[in-house]
């Protein structure tokens, strides 16, 4: 293929390439981390606000509940009794 002399140059050649290939890649995975990174920090801060929110929304109005219930609460009818029942 080469010779010795071309072959050691083409090797360290390659290993640079290689270099430059690797710490593209390594570049580019910090980036990306960092954007994953800085979005999850954003969610957890918007979580925090909107707790916040409510709580703030709960302590101003004390006579209003924190969360509406899920189903409406049924009452139970009895059957009148006594002398006068019909």
């Amino acid at each position: 293929m080469y010779p010795p002399d071309q072959a050691i140059l083409v090797v360290r050649s390659v290993d640079k390439l290689f270099d430059v290939e690797l710490a593209l890649m390594l570049r580019h995975y910090q980036l990306d981390s960092e954007e994953r990174l800085v979005v999850r920090e954003r969610q957890i801060q918007a979580d925090r606000i909107t707790a916040l929110q409510t709580m703030t929304a709960g302590l101003a109005h004390p006579d209003l509940p924190l969360s509406a219930p899920t189903h409406p609460t049924t009452t139970r009818h009895t059957a009148p009794s006594g002398p006068n029942a019909t």
